[in-house]
């Protein structure tokens, strides 16, 4: 009916987002809070299957917000072609920076009502994280691992990959097991970008770690040395770890939980190496 699909202020779409990916339901609850907090109504998280009952109600948003391409970018196609409804595909918010970049790249599409309160967390958060990462730096030197492994659906991997490179550890040498949106893109964030069929490669990489990183799932993590690299769960299969907490991996608190167990787990090894 006519009220049902008329078009909101300020309203929009998550699409792409599934609790079939490790961790999915956290990081939707978290970009609808960082979206609610400048000011958006989150109209519909929809999944990876769009039914025809819930097209009417999807119509009342201003704008689609595609979180995972592989998931999304078909149904967020679809309502454009038949609707008109723009949507935009931006790289996930992995990370505080990416968090960022991920408002301001909706914020361009749709201005947010309280943009300046979304802004303000975001400084506060930062402000925060670094004065306490800086505090580890100086009791246990940088971040740095030789090798880092991340397989992942795509859009995660790319989104974790960037964060990783840019805002988390410096790493020597990263490999990607996911496929590309584009091949320029990804040549500034990986050192190897790896495919499905690369399975020896990979084994290979994982093997051979010293002082390595593994974002990935339980079918990569027994490949590696629990001594020689750190392994951090971001897919299914995830048997080897208990996830109980609400914490996200996407977002400011997201950034905050890969962060914290990426230094924690870091430490550890070298109190190890030490004794």
């Amino acid at each position: 009916s006519a009220e049902q699909c008329e078009v909101q202020a300020h309203t929009v779409n998550l699409i792409g987002m599934t609790d079939a990916y490790y961790n999915g339901g956290n990081d939707a609850r978290e970009l609808v809070r960082l979206l609610e907090t400048a000011g958006y109504v989150v109209n519909a998280v929809l999944g990876s299957d769009m039914t025809a009952e819930v097209i009417p109600q999807l119509r009342q948003a201003e704008l689609n917000i595609v979180v995972h391409g592989e998931l999304g970018r078909g149904s967020a196609q679809l309502l454009e072609e038949l609707y008109g409804m723009p949507y935009i595909a931006p790289l996930p918010p992995y990370g505080r920076a990416g968090t960022r970049r991920w408002l301001h790249e909706i914020a361009r599409a749709l201005p947010p009502p309280h943009g300046d309160a979304a802004e303000a967390e975001l400084d506060r958060v930062t402000r925060e994280d670094f004065l306490r990462i800086n505090e580890c730096k100086m009791l246990w030197g940088e971040l740095r691992y030789d090798t880092a492994v991340i397989r992942a659906p795509a859009s995660a991997a790319w989104g974790l990959a960037h964060a990783l490179r840019t805002e988390w550890a410096d790493i020597c040498h990263l490999a990607v097991a996911a496929e590309a949106e584009s091949a320029q893109d990804a040549a500034h964030i990986a050192d190897e970008i790896l495919g499905e069929t690369d399975a020896l490669r990979i084994q290979e990489l994982l093997g051979g770690m010293e002082g390595g990183l593994l974002l990935g799932s339980s079918n990569e993590s027994a490949h590696i040395h629990p001594q020689h690299a750190q392994y951090l769960p971001v897919a299914y299969p995830a048997q080897d770890f208990l996830h109980l907490t609400d914490s996200p991996f996407m977002g400011l608190r997201g950034a905050r939980h890969i962060e914290e167990q990426l230094w924690n787990g870091n430490i550890l090894r070298r109190k190890i190496i030490l004794q």
